[in-house]
């Protein structure tokens, strides 16, 4: 049955199974091997299970008749995009699998469908032949790092060397790169905080012009009253240099203080989290399908017993689309978990979030408070989760917006 079905869809004979008719994007876990062993990682380093070929050509069937779909439900007829990112692990170990999914997708995708792809990747497998290929197909890569070597050397001696090359590589290899399609991921943790602001420039002056900062999800016993503020200090440093470069260039560097005049205002009583509407599903090694990667038990390290028991469960497995749950069954199932309470009901150890004036614009994942050890409060917020989110958002509203440069520089010289 499932076969038959898959068949079908693929060549649009029939519709999507029901339930899909918001998907737009798809996160393919190519496998769960690594080779790097990150301090802070949340995966678990046991399993090393890949994805065959026949689970990743489904995924890619269902988000294709799911877009096709979409686009004939559009009266102006125009086209649809849809996303496919490559996750692991380290998806390059997988390259071969991503580069036959590409081929495919650029085969199979129907009239009107426009394929867009992106990759999560530590960096250390991007070889000549793989940058040509990425930039052949038009790759968002996602490049994660630590920062200047002081820091990038916990993911192991010698990394940051292999990435400082790297950069260069990039410009010999396509100039757009950098420019356009390269973004920097840097994670926060207690240990490389102090090297925020020094890494912050060292990737500018390599050419990065998209650098972006998160905090790690798990606990964190680094995090003490001074190590917060030092947070602090850091996130006000990193702001400065990127105001500076912005009025130089127009160019918002750090994208946490990106804005535009034009953006919508946040609504307050949004949850922090969108894994349970739909739009985007994530498929493992083993077919699983969930809303959010970190639903999976093994990406989940240091997770707590009270976590285990909350975490929403998955749709059903890809070998069986036709019983998977449909989209307004799961996001039931997830917005009614109490880790998915609204932002207003949450708090931190020292105060209550419907009383901070960001708390419309915050974003911290439902399951970080879930990692506390002892823990068992959904409305938990770790300190360092809130203290990081007030850091960038109290700055971000300062920043300029990105579509006002040049009036941002006359009132600055005038």
């Amino acid at each position: 049955m499932a076969a038959r079905l898959l068949v079908a869809m693929r060549r649009r004979r029939m519709k999507v199974p029901p339930g899909f008719s918001r998907l737009e994007g798809l996160t393919l876990i190519v496998t769960n091997r690594c080779n790097l062993r990150c301090r802070y990682c949340y995966q678990d380093r046991h399993d090393t299970t890949d994805m065959p070929w026949e689970r990743a050509k489904a995924a890619v069937d269902l988000l294709l008749a799911a877009s096709e779909e979409r686009r004939g439900r559009d009266p102006a007829g125009g086209e649809t995009v849809a996303k496919i990112a490559f996750y692991g692990g380290e998806p390059l170990l997988k390259e071969g699998l991503i580069r036959k999914v590409v081929t495919y997708v650029r085969r199979e995708a129907p009239q009107g469908v426009v394929p867009r792809f992106s990759l999560f990747t530590n960096g250390l497998l991007l070889g000549e032949a793989v940058l040509g290929f990425l930039v052949e197909h038009d790759f968002e890569i996602q490049l994660s790092s630590d920062g200047v070597a002081e820091a990038q050397d916990d993911r192991g001696k010698g990394t940051f060397e292999r990435l400082d090359h790297l950069f260069d590589r990039f410009a010999a290899c396509d100039p757009r790169l950098l420019r356009d399609r390269v973004r920097v991921a840097l994670t926060i943790t207690a240990r490389n905080v102090p090297h925020l602001a020094a890494s912050a420039a060292y990737f500018h002056r390599k050419g990065v012009r998209r650098l972006v900062f998160d905090i790690a999800t798990g606990f964190d016993p680094g995090w003490t009253p001074a190590r917060l503020d030092l947070l602090e200090a850091q996130i006000e440093a990193v702001y400065r240099f990127a105001l500076r470069r912005f009025l130089h260039t127009g160019i918002v560097f750090v994208e946490n203080f990106r804005h535009d005049s034009r953006d919508p205002p946040p609504r307050p009583g949004k949850r922090e989290c969108g894994a349970g509407r739909g739009t985007s599903i994530s498929v493992d090694p083993y077919g699983t399908v969930t809303g959010c990667g970190f639903f999976l038990p093994y990406l989940r390290r240091g997770s707590t017993e009270f976590l285990d028991e909350q975490v929403p469960g998955s749709r059903g497995t890809i070998d069986h689309p036709e019983t998977m749950i449909p989209e307004t069954a799961y996001e039931r199932h997830v917005y009614g978990n109490p880790l998915w309470n609204l932002k207003a009901e949450k708090h931190t150890p020292i105060e209550a979030c419907r009383s901070c004036e960001f708390v419309a614009q915050c974003h911290v994942c439902p399951l970080s408070g879930g990692y506390l050890p002892g823990n068992r409060d959904p409305n938990l917020i770790p300190i360092w989760n809130c203290r990081f989110t007030k850091a960038i958002l109290s700055r971000k509203g300062k920043f300029p917006p990105a579509d006002t440069w040049l009036a941002s520089l006359a009132s600055t010289t005038a």
